[in-house]
């Protein structure tokens, strides 16, 4: 899951920063 949290990082912190400290 982290390898897929880390790519969801890599979108989501471009569009929605509280998204990615949601899936981390």
């Amino acid at each position: 899951h982290a390898a897929v949290a880390g790519e969801i990082h890599t979108v989501a912190d471009s569009r929605c920063r509280p998204l990615s400290v949601v899936l981390a």
